[in-house]
């Protein structure tokens, strides 16, 4: 197998894992992103809360959602992993994950925008 094959099968391998992390955890992301836009309308129209309090709660929120995800990922990736019939290197493993951890950030962002 050269090089190219050996790259494109892991990025396969990798959207793979993120396709399906992504659909086992879809509900948990349409349950923050419903949750955060009914607390910014409530401040928005709540007098004396201000963009910057919001824009601060949404990096708090982002961040402890991220740190929350990361362990929900970690938890699924090693089933996931465990249950192929066919073993990934250590290497392999590591790139899936941070591919699905920048992913899930990128999410996790557009949600708390």
């Amino acid at each position: 197998m050269s090089l190219k094959e050996t790259a494109v099968n892991l990025e396969t391998e990798a959207l793979k894992a993120n396709d399906a992390f992504m659909s086992v955890h879809a509900k948990n992301f349409a349950k923050m992103k419903h949750n955060w836009d009914n607390a910014k309308k409530a401040c928005l129209l709540e007098e004396g809360f201000s963009i910057r309090e919001l824009a601060r709660t949404s990096a708090y929120l982002s961040n402890s959602n991220y740190h929350y995800m990361a362990d929900e990922m970690n938890k699924f990736l090693y089933v996931y992993f465990r249950n192929k019939p066919y073993d990934l290197s250590e290497d392999e493993r590591t790139y899936c994950k941070a591919f699905v951890r920048l992913e899930m950030k990128k999410e996790l962002e557009s949600i708390f925008r």
